[in-house]
């Protein structure tokens, strides 16, 4: 006689755009031979800098704050926008580097705004580890089509373990 317990399973679709979002990667991946196209889905990055600790990212609490700093050691810059992922077809977040913001800060200054910009990026040497090279194309997408961005903050503060507000609240980053 067949117990009545919930099954695990079900027939037809589900919240197909809460599954995409879900299932799909969060930051965009350049492969080492071939480009992706990305739209950028807000004007200004969110900036963090982080130091390699055994081989572990620990986030920078600015000068006066960060011991590491204090024992001069490395660190990186990075710079991450919503975006939408146009090889991919899903929201994304584009982690530049000073190098590839460098081309952002001049678009926005060339055209008054990036927001809704397409970039082309690749990775320079056909290698894995090669650098990654950005370049604003001529193109200004209708952002509104693609739906609402993720939530960048939020994918931060659960990748660093901190509290969102800590993210919110603006800190003296080098």
């Amino acid at each position: 006689m067949p117990r009545n317990e919930l099954s695990p399973f079900s027939y037809g679709d589900g919240d197909l755009e809460a599954e995409k979002r879900a299932s799909s990667p969060v930051y965009v991946k350049v492969p080492a031979v071939g480009v992706v196209r990305v739209c950028i889905l807000q004007e200004l990055p969110i900036r963090f800098v982080i130091h390699f600790i055994d081989g572990h990212p620990q986030l920078c609490w600015g000068h006066g704050m960060c011991g590491h700093c204090s024992d001069r050691r490395g660190k990186k810059v990075h710079y991450v926008y919503r975006c939408y992922d146009l090889t991919r077809r899903c929201m994304g977040l584009a982690d530049f580097t000073p190098y590839q913001e460098e081309v952002a800060q001049l678009a926005r200054e060339q055209h008054g705004f990036i927001k809704g910009q397409v970039f082309q990026l690749k990775k320079e040497g056909r290698s894995d580890n090669g650098r990654l090279s950005a370049e604003c194309l001529h193109s200004v997408l209708d952002f509104d089509r693609f739906g609402d961005p993720l939530d960048a903050e939020e994918i931060l503060s659960k990748q660093y373990g901190l509290e969102r507000s800590l993210i919110d609240a603006h800190v003296d980053v080098p």
